[in-house]
């Protein structure tokens, strides 16, 4: 055999092992969950770039998407936009999280909008300035009612490395942005020996048990931990079904919802039913 055409099936035999081996990752959900119970709604256009979402009422969720200061009113199983809310001129919005009637949307560097009275003609908007300086990145809050806190996950934040995610502290009294040691995520803490990305997109508090999931479109992964930060579970996402997961929620019975960016296709929120056992 020429040593061109043994190099060639060489690399053949390779490919070939290597996509075998991916083909073989196992994708699992948290217990009570299952691919096999889960449905997909395609969002309106509006929302190709959704990256928050939070359950309003039965299929009414309230979304954000990047770049636009706008609070979006949807029922995603007739797929209509009910009412828009605008609280901010075009920035790049990543989070969402609801407490005491008011919704607090995260900018990327840091900065958080409180909005009171949406969907109404008295809205108003409080805009409480990052203090740190330097080039981050954030898209994920963690709402806290046992301190009155806010908790803001680096997705990439000056200082850290690609394998952990600090975190900073809003004082939902003071409305004093500060450094925490709370809800650092790192390699070590979610027990990954093989290479890992963290970079966390999206969190939620799962109503049933207080339990909080954590998501990240780099590498399609999902960590559950209890409120005292301890991990409960890992879990890899199946990149078929979550191709950009962004947003994440729970509905009062503790179903799951996860939204993509439309990225090659289009907008969605996959549905992930919870079935006690």
């Amino acid at each position: 055999m020429k040593y061109n055409q043994f190099i060639f099936f060489l690399g053949i035999i390779l490919l070939s092992t290597t996509c075998s081996f991916n083909n073989d990752k196992n994708y699992t959900l948290p217990l009570g969950y299952s691919y096999n119970n889960s449905e997909k709604f395609i969002l309106p256009g509006q929302l190709n770039e959704v990256s928050g979402i939070l359950w309003y009422d039965k299929y009414i969720f309230i979304c954000i998407q990047d770049e636009k200061g706008r609070l979006y009113k949807t029922n995603i199983r007739s797929k209509i936009i009910i009412e828009t809310s605008d609280f901010k001129k075009n920035m790049d919005f990543e989070a969402l999280a609801q407490l005491n009637n008011k919704y607090y949307c995260l900018e990327s560097n840091g900065d958080i909008y409180i909005v009171s009275n949406a969907f109404s003609e008295n809205i108003t908007t409080e805009k409480i300035d990052f203090p740190f300086e330097g080039k981050n990145d954030f898209e994920t809050l963690i709402p806290s009612l046992d301190d009155n806190s806010i908790y803001l996950l680096c997705k990439n934040c000056k200082g850290d490395n690609k394998d952990e995610s600090r975190s900073f502290r809003l004082n939902l009294i003071n409305h004093k942005i500060t450094k925490s040691d709370n809800w650092k995520i790192t390699k070590e803490k979610l027990y990954r020996k093989e290479k890992i990305r963290v970079s966390p997109s999206g969190a939620a508090i799962n109503p049933l048990n207080n339990d909080i999931y954590i998501i990240s479109h780099v590498g399609k992964w999902l960590a559950v931990f209890d409120k005292d930060e301890n991990l409960k579970s890992f879990h890899n996402l199946d990149p078929k079904i979550f191709n950009q997961p962004e947003g994440i929620t729970f509905n009062s019975k503790g179903d799951l919802y996860i939204s993509n960016e439309a990225r090659d296709g289009s907008p969605d929120i996959i549905e992930l039913k919870y079935k006690s056992k």
